[in-house]
């Protein structure tokens, strides 16, 4: 089932916990946080494993932000930002540990 779009910022909160809790952080694993700039211009964080893959990354912003779950949208890292485009990346092999991972919408 998928939760109701956030309408308050209680909501949100509620949002963010639930998407770290689906991303089962083994914390005795090396752990790394991404930031993200979403294109409404809000910022999310998260924390993963370094074996946490891109795919991993986009299931988090659309639990995050229910609001994204119908709508298509590429994850962008670097300068300039180039399309994360293999889903199957770790986060150590697409160099994204400690970074900041842009959302632009398809």
């Amino acid at each position: 089932a998928t939760s109701p779009i956030a309408a308050s910022s209680t909501d949100r909160a509620a949002n963010m916990r639930a998407a770290q809790q689906a991303v089962r952080l083994d914390e005795t694993q090396p752990v790394t946080t991404v930031q993200f700039r979403l294109v409404d211009g809000s910022r999310i964080t998260g924390r993963f494993n370094h074996t946490h893959t891109v795919a991993d990354l986009q299931q988090y912003v659309s639990r995050a932000e229910p609001s994204y779950q119908l709508q298509q949208f590429s994850l962008l890292a670097g300068y300039p930002g180039a399309e994360l485009a293999d889903p199957s990346a770790s986060l150590a092999q697409a160099n994204l540990l400690n970074s900041t991972v842009l959302q632009r919408l398809k």
